[in-house]
């Protein structure tokens, strides 16, 4: 499945952003892509994030398991330390509606306790399959005040 369009850089766990930087590797995002280059003041930036999808047959501790793995991995110091660019923000892709709105309960708990300031963006499976990605096909975790 291809996810977004246009000139986008894709960056794996094998990408050169992250190549010989060492770090445990168990702790780092699988996709991080950016691309939409943006005009801001005068300079470029680019817009980065990462991107997660989850498999249908993954029990829901496993799934929990990885967003504490995004929090180990932005306490760790490893994205800031080595890029300029702010922390970027994960959008995760659900197998199920079930997993989806136990990650929308789930995620704020997990945000507190690890207190990390990570946004996290939750859609499901069939919607993107169906209709690819839109600017709707996203939903903000929200987080506990």
């Amino acid at each position: 499945m291809v996810f977004g369009g246009g000139a986008e850089e894709v960056v794996d766990d094998q990408g050169d952003e992250q190549r010989g930087r060492g770090g445990d590797w168990d702790q780092v995002p699988n996709l991080g892509l950016g691309g939409n280059k943006v005009r801001k003041g005068g300079e470029k930036q680019i817009k980065r994030y990462f991107l997660d999808t989850f498999y249908v047959t993954m029990p829901m501790f496993a799934v929990r398991r990885r967003i504490h793995q995004y929090c180990r991995y932005y306490n760790g110091n490893f994205w800031q330390d080595h890029n300029k660019a702010p922390f970027p923000k994960v959008f995760l892709v659900c197998p199920t509606l079930r997993v989806q709105k136990s990650l929308l309960h789930s995620i704020p708990k997990i945000l507190d306790e690890e207190d990390v300031d990570i946004s996290f963006f939750l859609s499901f499976k069939d919607d993107i399959q169906k209709r690819g990605i839109q600017a709707d096909s996203w939903e903000a975790v929200s987080i506990i005040s």
